[in-house]
């Protein structure tokens, strides 16, 4: 048997190949990364803005009004008492309206955290999807997953309704029903009735 010692040896290219196909690799991530990007571009400063505001927008009325109707019974009670100007009566109302005032914080603080906690499921959705797309380079998938992901982040949030904030304050229960029974002072029961204006009306002060 004989041997072409002198012929041409064969180019090994298999590191051109390599390269060439992890250019295109690479070239699909980014692509991808592109489409995610896209997709959670939604996810701005006044997004988060919004989020907050949508947040205190629904749980400060609640407030307001739990506020309004505490208020209201415990200048009937006071009232149906003839103590309205009492010094009790007076310390009761400031321990009222410094609640009031710390719900109206405690909201705010609450609205803080969960734009904070909004953000950081939108920094992990996005980081989670990064992965994927570097691991399976496919731009279309990337931007299907990309779509979901945003789509889910941005569901109306369901908000629970607010707690009693002044149960522990006032038991407007007990209140009411003092008041129903028994009638208030002279001078103070047209100022309860619906539609009354001036003093004990248990309108929401700001």
């Amino acid at each position: 048997m004989c041997l072409n010692l002198g012929g041409s040896q064969p180019v090994d290219n298999s590191a051109e190949i390599a390269r060439q196909k992890e250019q295109e690799r690479q070239s699909r991530v980014a692509s991808g990364q592109g489409a995610i990007d896209n997709a959670f571009s939604v996810f701005n400063p006044a997004y988060f803005d919004q989020f907050t505001k949508s947040y205190t927008d629904n749980y400060n009325p609640q407030a307001d009004e739990q506020f309004g109707k505490a208020r209201q019974n415990l200048r009937y009670d006071f009232a149906r008492k003839g103590t309205l100007n009492s010094t009790p009566a007076q310390a009761k109302f400031g321990d009222l309206l410094n609640s009031y005032s710390d719900a109206r914080d405690q909201i705010a603080a609450n609205a803080a955290n969960a734009t904070d906690t909004l953000r950081g499921q939108v920094s992990q959705n996005k980081s989670s999807l990064y992965n994927q797309n570097s691991a399976a380079a496919n731009p279309s998938a990337a931007a299907v997953g990309a779509a979901g992901s945003v789509g889910s982040l941005t569901t109306a949030p369901n908000f629970s309704p607010l707690a009693d904030l002044f149960g522990g304050l006032i038991n407007s229960g007990a209140s009411y029903a003092a008041g129903k029974q028994n009638r208030l002072p002279a001078g103070y029961e047209q100022a309860f009735r619906p539609g009354a204006s001036g003093r004990g009306t248990g309108r929401v002060i700001s």
